[in-house]
């Protein structure tokens, strides 16, 4: 009842910006930082929505306004599902009887991952980068560290502490996942990525990389800042050694992990062994993610056919 009272329970942003101040609680800030950018967008769109506002025809309307702002599908999607979870959250609490807006379409787009053939991320090694470009510098050793760890997420790498470092293995926990079974993640190390290891030896005693040196006492939600703020960026360095290595795709730190699966597979590696290195805890996960890289079977049966 007194969590009841905290809000204006007639008022949809009021409900839904309760929720987030609870993830924030729960140290869960990205997802917070997440649903209140859709806060902000909901506000933009009508300043007082209230649960009775709401019905299909309002999400269409909604949908509409937000594609005339140059919104993309995916993010119109993810707008949706987040608020399809809140309306769900609200009818489990009594507050209202039914979801107002069950029976609006979430449409989403699938976009083809990119990743990088091994020729590129050679002309990537071999470039040639002045020392006083340290954010360049920083923003391939982390995507090479990536790839060569069968695609560590960026967040995973700047959390990477000298303490998760036993003789040959790098043993962590996935931020994303913590709280799930199998966020327990063991990748063994190799040559290429002792050596970027070394590189950065002795630099801080916590923090294996530069992202969040100095910042061992900090809170989640200030390395969750610094996190989102080095992401871009380092992203934004990576276009730079694209640009100069001559390769005309939109390099990113989350590429790495594409193209550590698309290498994989080519080398025929199997998905459960695959799914283990990437870190997935369903083999459905694994096979959804690999089906825009290769398409080995529909190959090798057009040249039985054709060959």
């Amino acid at each position: 009842y007194k969590n009841h009272q905290r809000f204006d329970s007639s008022s949809l942003i009021s409900y839904y910006q309760d929720l987030v101040n609870e993830m924030r609680l729960k140290k869960k800030i990205r997802s917070a930082n997440t649903s209140q950018k859709y806060i902000e967008k909901l506000n933009k769109y009508a300043g007082t929505i209230y649960f009775s506002d709401l019905s299909v025809q309002w999400a269409k309307e909604y949908e509409i306004w937000m594609l005339e702002r140059g919104n993309k599908t995916n993010t119109i999607a993810s707008v949706f599902k987040s608020l399809y979870a809140v309306l769900n959250k609200a009818v489990k609490a009594g507050i209202i009887e039914k979801n107002p807006i069950k029976g609006f379409k979430i449409v989403t787009e699938n976009v083809e991952k990119e990743s990088l053939t091994l020729d590129e991320i050679d002309r990537i090694i071999k470039l040639d980068i002045h020392p006083r470009h340290k954010g360049m510098i920083k923003a391939r050793d982390m995507m090479l560290f990536s790839f060569y760890t069968a695609g560590m997420r960026f967040a995973d790498m700047c959390r990477l502490k000298w303490i998760d470092i036993l003789e040959d293995d790098i043993v962590y926990t996935m931020n994303k996942s913590k709280v799930r079974a199998g966020s327990r993640r063991m990748i063994p190390l190799n040559p290429k990525s002792k050596a970027i290891l070394n590189k950065y030896q002795g630099r801080d005693k916590h923090f294996v990389f530069p992202p969040l040196y100095g910042h061992h006492n900090s809170d989640t939600e200030m390395i969750e800042y610094k996190i989102y703020i080095q992401n871009n960026n380092l992203n934004r360095a990576l276009k730079i050694i694209a640009r100069r290595c001559a390769i005309e795709k939109s390099v990113s730190m989350h590429m790495a992990k594409h193209s550590f699966a698309d290498y994989a597979v080519k080398n025929e590696v199997g998905v459960r062994m695959l799914s283990k290195l990437l870190g997935h805890t369903k083999l459905s996960t694994t096979e959804h993610y690999l089906k825009d890289f290769y398409h080995k079977e529909e190959s090798e049966t057009i040249k039985k056919l054709f060959g």
